[in-house]
């Protein structure tokens, strides 16, 4: 599949971040709804913002596949000079924007709390090999705006990602001086 085989439906972007511009989509080949994640390639960074970009969209995929706690990720890949990633659409309201309602009840908050910690549990265990090196996971963006209660195949909160470098996921380098034997990604 290529970029091509995505049509966005709404000019308007639904993020924006520091590497990239994220809007509403869909799949061309059997109408599925997507966020698709556009990269451009500008100034001295844009190699290393597209590498980046790159490891990361790995890196979910791996994630997603193991534990489904945050959007699939359907395909990325070069776009002439840039790059795009297509991932599940998470939509519904963030916790954010459910607080400003006031506070959450008991039993909810306590849900989050401990979903929360199970994905950080397993996030922070993550330590795949990704083109030869390995990487450990760190979340870097972690706050309500960015945990949505739309209900994803694990019948879990989803982390949505506003921005990926690193909305989600930052890779680090330093997993085999850190002694931590790194895991392979799921093969494909």
């Amino acid at each position: 599949m290529a970029r091509d085989d995505f049509e966005i439906v709404n000019e308007k972007p639904i993020g924006c971040g520091q590497f990239g511009t994220v809007f509403r989509a869909r799949r061309r080949a059997d109408g599925r709804m997507a966020a698709l994640k556009l990269i451009l390639h500008q100034g001295q960074n844009g190699e290393d913002a597209i590498a980046a970009e790159r490891r990361g969209a790995t890196l979910q995929q791996g994630f997603s596949s193991l534990y489904g706690m945050v959007p699939e990720v359907f395909e990325f890949g070069p776009d002439g000079e840039d790059f795009y990633i297509a991932m599940d659409l998470v939509e519904g309201p963030s916790l954010e924007e459910r607080l400003r309602g006031g506070a959450l009840p008991y039993e909810e908050a306590i849900s989050h709390a401990l979903w929360l910690c199970e994905f950080l549990d397993k996030a922070h265990a993550f330590s795949p090999m990704v083109e030869g090196r390995a990487y450990r996971l760190l979340h870097n963006d972690l706050k309500p705006a960015h945990l949505h209660d739309r209900v994803c195949r694990a019948g879990a909160v989803a982390v949505r990602t506003r921005q990926r470098a690193r909305g989600f996921l930052v890779a680090r380098r330093d997993a085999l001086r850190d002694g931590v034997r790194p895991s392979p990604l799921p093969g494909p």
